[in-house]
């Protein structure tokens, strides 16, 4: 059952479901990061002979997701030529009129297209929006990428404990220079 909620891994505002080993909210992206790092499912690769999370299961055995976005890439229905630079690729979207865009021009036209772009509550910065919390508010990629680095406990316990180092080797050098 999908519902809006925090995820408790990301803390991102979206739709999320109630895990059913742990009970808890996760979103479908960090669900699926989960999956793909629990060894147990991983299985050994038919084309390279990895053992790694599975992507897809064919008649001849499983297939890694390394092996499958190569042979993806190359499938010939898959390529267009790129509306936008002309490079024969994988067609990740289309413009309002049908011509097909590869992932490259995409992500540039997404990152230089100022109708996609807002203010940040965070810095203010204007430009394209990462994530919104449950209040509707803006985060940009530079603030989110801030965000998830400070929230991690070892970054700050690390720091509590430099910081302490740091005031005893200090009252050291007082005390050395006061006798």
């Amino acid at each position: 059952m999908n519902q809006k909620g925090r995820c408790h891994k990301c803390h991102e505002y979206k739709k999320v479901h109630k895990n059913k080993k742990t009970g808890k909210l996760t979103c479908e992206c960090c669900h699926k990061k989960e999956r793909y790092r629990d060894k147990s499912t991983h299985e050994k690769c038919v084309k390279c002979g990895r053992i790694t999370h599975v992507q897809k299961r064919t008649k001849d055995g499983s297939i890694c997701v390394i092996c499958y976005a190569k042979d993806y890439r190359k499938k010939p229905e898959k390529q267009e030529k790129c509306s936008a630079c002309g490079k024969v690729s994988p067609v990740i979207a289309r413009d309002s009129e049908g011509k097909p865009i590869c992932h490259n021009c995409y992500a540039t036209r997404f990152r230089n297209n100022p109708s996609v772009h807002e203010k940040c509550t965070t810095c203010g910065n204007v430009g394209p929006v990462h994530t919104r919390n449950d209040k509707g508010e803006i985060t940009c990629d530079k603030c989110y990428a801030l965000m998830m680095f400070y929230k991690k406990e070892n970054v700050l316990n690390w720091l509590l404990d430099w910081l302490l180092k740091f005031l005893l080797f200090l009252r050291k050098i007082i005390k050395a220079v006061a006798s």
